[in-house]
């Protein structure tokens, strides 16, 4: 049982993090089939200028809000994330989807959204359990796990390694530069002070064009870059396309160092160099490696040494100039549009695929108010948003009143609590001139506290916004129903 309470604790606190990973994901997910279609469509093209794009893709990955630009890659006109937006960030899974009554997920395209919405479980408000609640907890732990796993592979990985490397000796007349028995191949090793290890009895050409191989790795950054990337990859390990940018993330960086070698290289010195890349094809550190550059794929780095050429000036620029532009539709958000007024009960486009309500009916207001009944409606939203439940006016989007840090504990009551709580005068024969609503109707009642003076009451598949007074005289602080509107589903 204790096992179990520590789980739950875990996942109360996790589940929202996760669910802002899972947002991240997807919105990386758009970035990653754009800068692979770049990729593929300027393939013959320096690495150098597509290495910079999977920084859209880690900035997607790692920070969950940005700018809203009228750049963006979501203003194409086959996204509609007027449902997904919320402030600068993007919630295509909403915070409190476990909590829907007809849950929802957003891709940003409108034609599929429905897709994947109806595969989601509705909850039964028969059922003890939400199936939904369910699955987050699962998932969240799922995910934490896996997490855990990389972190252990990447503990494990890095205590070999560091073992294997301690018989290391450095290579006469070179600095950062080691021989090693035990290694199949040449690699670069370390993030702060990263060093070459080479196996011993190199020839020496071979040597040669390794040593400037991975001092281009070094120059460019690439020790600092792959663990970052890794570390992406942990956290985001169940998403396929964030394994595809890794990869193609790596092959790139040891695209981009070959070029950096063998550019200034004669089409001669570029095939030596490709029998020197031969000569290193067996048994390699894996790309997941986290800390060093093995040699990989050399089948395609000797095609592309020995096909490079350099791209005409103005090719360069323009690409330069593409990349540029596609950084910045990767990077920012859809620019706000102006929204077209459909009326109080017709959809209405709420921040982050939140649960929005408007005002129904006004079914109690208390005989002491001087306030008319509201009949047309109260110019508000009324949205859950996560732990929090928003008062926004309607037309601005405004908040006018936030109650934050929710539980959204639901707690059921019967007619006797509903009385003595709402409408009980505390008089001396204990009768009430008030009465509210009649609820005997209403089979499943469950309320939840907002604060000291609001409620929410579900009654079956109803949602009513109680707000209370406080008694003065004899009955000083002793709460008293002062209205209670019928709310529904404005989106």
């Amino acid at each position: 049982m204790a096992v179990l309470s520590f789980l739950e604790r875990v996942t109360d606190c996790m589940s929202p993090a996760f669910l802002a990973v899972l947002n991240m994901s997807a919105a990386a997910a758009y970035a990653v089939i754009a800068v692979l279609l770049f990729r593929l469509l300027f393939r013959r093209l320096p690495a150098k200028y597509t290495l910079p794009l999977w920084a859209a893709v880690g900035f997607r990955l790692l920070c969950p809000v940005s700018i809203k630009s009228v750049f963006s890659l979501f203003n194409l006109g086959i996204f509609d994330m007027s449902p997904i937006a919320e402030g600068n960030g993007m919630a295509f899974i909403p915070y409190d989807v476990a909590m829907m009554r007809e849950p929802k997920v957003y891709t940003g395209i409108a034609a599929v959204n429905d897709a994947f919405s109806g595969s989601l479980p509705v909850p039964d408000p028969a059922a003890s359990v939400n199936p939904l609640q369910v699955w987050e907890v699962i998932f969240t732990l799922l995910w934490l796990f896996g997490m855990l796993a990389f972190a252990l592979y990447g503990a494990v990985s890095f205590v070999k390694m560091k073992k294997r490397l301690s018989r290391a000796v450095p290579l006469a007349r070179e600095t950062g530069i080691f021989e090693c028995d035990g290694i199949p191949s040449p690699f670069v090793w370390g993030i702060i002070r990263p060093r070459i290890y080479l196996p011993f009895r190199m020839d020496e050409t071979g040597r040669r064009h390794v040593i400037a191989h991975e001092r281009a790795h070094i120059e460019g950054g690439d020790t600092v870059i792959k663990p970052f990337a890794f570390l992406l990859l942990a956290v985001h390990w169940f998403d396929p396309f964030a394994w595809a940018a890794y990869f193609c993330l790596c092959s790139d960086m040891e695209r981009r160092a070959d070029e950096r070698v063998f550019a200034d290289m004669t089409k001669g010195e570029r095939a030596e160099y490709g029998r020197s890349l031969l000569s290193l094809a067996s048994p390699r550190h894996g790309a997941l490696s986290p800390l060093g550059f093995g040699e990989s794929s050399i089948a395609r780095r000797i095609k592309n040494a020995l096909s490079f050429q350099k791209p005409a000036k103005w090719l360069a620029e323009l690409v330069i100039l593409l990349a540029a532009v596609l950084l910045l539709a990767l990077t920012t958000n859809a620019a706000d549009k102006a929204a077209e007024s459909e009326g109080m009960h017709g959809a209405t486009a709420v921040p982050g695929g939140r649960i929005a309500y408007a005002f129904s009916e006004c079914l109690y207001m208390t005989p002491l108010s001087s306030y008319h009944v509201p009949e047309e409606g109260t110019g508000e939203l009324y949205i859950r948003a996560g732990s929090e439940f928003l008062i926004v006016d309607a037309a601005t989007m405004e908040t006018k009143k936030a109650f934050q840090d929710l539980s959204w504990d639901s707690i059921a009551f019967d007619e006797a609590w509903y009385e003595q709580n709402l409408f009980a005068e505390h008089s001396e024969n204990g009768w009430s001139l008030f009465r509210g609503p009649d609820i005997s109707r209403y089979e499943n009642r469950s309320y939840t506290v907002l604060d000291g003076s609001h409620l929410l009451l579900r009654m079956d598949d109803e949602t009513w916004y109680v707000k209370l007074g406080q008694h003065g005289g004899t009955h000083a602080g002793e709460p008293y129903c002062w209205s209670i509107y019928r709310l529904e589903r404005a989106n």
